[in-house]
């Protein structure tokens, strides 16, 4: 009787690299025919997302993720009067764009561009001002004029304000500190 010899099994290495470019490439395969299938890369790949959450449904998260920003949003914006003056536009938009500093900013304002209503004792912030003598202009009093990017009218007043405040945190840092200059000078000047 004749023995046959089993020929021994040799692990050959390229079985293991087989096996091994097998679990590294399938992943990434499919994430490209994921790529490639438009309901899949419309609804649950989004580019440039790491692999672990590339499956999930980013579409949802995205939704819901707006949907919570614009509560946001909607809940922090004041309430604006349909009747508001443009005074009262004034002071509300120095308040909300001066914050801490909104009193000092007021102050300057009054100086450089406001007159007291003799008869109601109310400050009236003038956006229309214009300096005779220099030529400046708006609620900062912008010199030369053209310098602001904006004009004198009532829908002008938010762009003077948002001017004026890059102004003054340029020049001087904070609204107290452009005051402090402005009292200084004299005549008055910032």
């Amino acid at each position: 009787m004749k023995l046959i010899q089993e020929r021994p099994k040799l692990n050959h290495p390229k079985r293991y690299i087989f096996a091994l470019a097998l679990v590294i490439f399938s992943p990434l395969l499919l994430m490209g025919w994921l790529k490639v299938n438009s309901f899949y890369k419309d609804h649950y790949v989004q580019t440039n997302v790491p692999v672990n959450i590339a499956f999930k449904p980013i579409f949802e998260i995205r939704d819901k993720e707006k949907e919570i920003q614009e509560k946001v949003i909607e809940a922090t914006k004041p309430a604006i009067p349909a009747n508001e003056s443009a005074n009262d536009k004034v002071i509300r938009l120095v308040k909300e764009k001066f914050g801490a500093e909104a009193d000092k900013t007021l102050l300057l304002l009054q100086g450089e561009s406001g007159i007291k209503d003799s008869d109601t004792e109310v400050w009236v912030y003038r956006y229309w001002a214009v300096n005779q003598s220099s030529g400046a202009c708006g609620l900062f009093q912008a010199l030369p004029c053209e310098k602001m990017p904006c004009g004198i009218t009532p829908a002008d007043i938010e762009c003077q304000i948002d001017w004026g405040k890059t102004y003054i945190e340029n020049r001087y840092g904070t609204s107290t500190d452009a005051h402090e200059f402005w009292l200084a000078q004299a005549p008055h000047w910032y």
